[in-house]
C-alpha cells in the first residue's frame, strides 16, 4: 500500500481490518492470513492534519483470493509408515479454487495433475529414508500459486533373524533371535511348549516338532516375521505287519522314514532301495528283511533292529 500525497497531514496510519496496524509508513506491506467469507476485505488509511483536529478515512476494497495449498496422510496427524505397508496414500485438502497441481514426492518423482483428478493418490517409495514431500497448487482464472512442503518418515522393515533347534525326545530345546534389538518386543506363536512367548532365546519343552512363527515389532511400529522349527527327533514309529503274496508280486515294507533318521535294509534281494522308507519288496522265495535305525543325534540305543517277514 502507497500514500500518493501528505499534503497538509500531519499524521497518518494503515488499519487493515484483521486487527493489525502499521503507523507513518509511506509504502506499506501486509499479509492476510485469513480469508474473509465472501473472498473480500478492506484497508484503511486514517489521515489527520497538523493540528491533529481534522480526519479523513480512505478505504480501498481487498480481494483475497483463496488458492492455497495443504495435503494430509490420514487423520493429518500421521506422517510416517513402514515400507513394508506400501503405499504411502495422501489426501490432496487444497482449496476448491485450485485448477492445477504438482506433487514431488521428495525421491525424484513428480506428479502433475488437474482439479478433476481425485483428491485421493498413493506413492511408493523403494527405500526407507526421510523425505520432503511438497505440493504445488494455481489458478488459471486467479493467477494465483501455492506450494505446501511436509516431511514424511519411512521407516525400514526389521532385521529378524532365528535359529530353531534339534532335541531327542525327552530333551530341552533352545529357540533364540540371533540380533535382539533392546527396544523390539518379540512374540512366538504357537506359545505351546515354551517358557516364555515373548523372550528372544526361549526354551521348548515338546514331545513333537513344532513350527514356531516369531514376530518383531520394532519402536517404529514396523513388523517383521520369520517361521522356524523346533525338531523332536522320536522313535521310528512301527505296527505289526505281516503279509503275504504271491511269488514275483511286490509289496511296500510301511515303514516312514523322517529326515533325522538313517535305514539300513538287509539283504537287499527284491527290495526297491536299502535306505528309504516306505520301499518296495519283489521277493522270489519267503524272506525275513532286517532293518537297522540311526539318527544324526544318536538318540537311538542298541542298535534298534526291526524285521520284516514276507510269506
Amino acid at each position: 500500500f502507497s500514500i500518493k500525497d501528505t499534503l497538509d497531514v500531519g499524521s497518518f496510519s494503515w488499519i487493515f481490518g484483521d486487527g493489525d496496524t502499521l503507523p507513518q509508513i509511506s509504502r506499506a506491506t501486509h499479509k492476510f492470513d485469513n480469508h474473509p467469507s465472501l473472498g473480500v476485505t478492506s484497508a484503511t488509511l486514517k489521515l489527520l492534519d497538523r493540528n491533529n483536529y481534522c480526519r479523513d478515512f480512505i478505504t480501498k476494497q481487498v480481494s483475497i483470493r483463496q488458492v492455497i495449498a495443504d495435503f494430509q496422510r490420514l487423520d493429518g496427524k500421521d506422517s510416517s509408515i513402514c515400507i513394508q505397508d506400501g503405499s504411502f496414500k495422501l489426501t490432496n485438502k487444497s482449496s476448491d479454487k485450485v485448477d492445477y497441481f504438482t506433487w514431488d514426492f521428495g525421491d525424484g518423482v513428480t506428479k502433475n495433475g488437474t482439479k478433476r483428478d481425485p483428491k485421493e493418490l498413493s506413492h511408493n517409495y523403494l527405500k526407507p529414508d526421510t523425505f520432503n514431500i511438497q505440493l504445488s497448487v494455481g489458478s488459471n482464472t486467479l493467477s494465483c500459486k501455492d506450494t505446501i512442503t511436509k516431511t514424511v518418515f519411512v521407516y525400514g522393515t526389521p532385521d529378524l533373524r532365528v535359529v530353531g533347534d534339534t532335541a531327542c525326545l525327552g530333551n530341552n530345546l533352545q529357540l533364540k533371535i540371533m540380533n535382539p534389538t533392546l527396544t523390539s518386543e518379540y512374540g512366538w506363536f504357537p506359545n505351546a511348549g515354551l517358557d516364555s512367548a515373548s523372550s528372544t532365546s526361549p526354551i521348548a519343552k515338546l514331545n513333537n516338532s513344532t513350527k514356531y512363527t516369531v514376530t518383531e515389532i520394532d519402536v517404529n511400529g514396523c513388523i517383521d516375521t520369520m517361521s522356524v522349527w523346533a525338531y523332536v527327533v522320536r522313535p521310528i514309529e512301527l505296527f505289526n505287519w505281516d503279509t503275504s503274496i504271491v511269488v514275483g508280486d511286490k509289496a511296500i515294507l510301511p515303514v516312514k522314514k523322517s529326515i533325522f533318521h538313517n535305514f539300513n535294509w538287509s539283504p537287499s534281494d527284491g527290495l526297491s532301495c536299502v535306505d528309504c522308507g516306505y520301499p518296495s519288496v519283489q521277493p522270489l522265495s519267503d524272506i525275513t528283511y532286517r532293518l537297522k535305525v540311526t539318527d544324526i543325534l544318536n538318540c537311538l540305543k542298541d542298535d534298534d533292529a526291526f524285521e520284516y517277514k514276507v510269506v
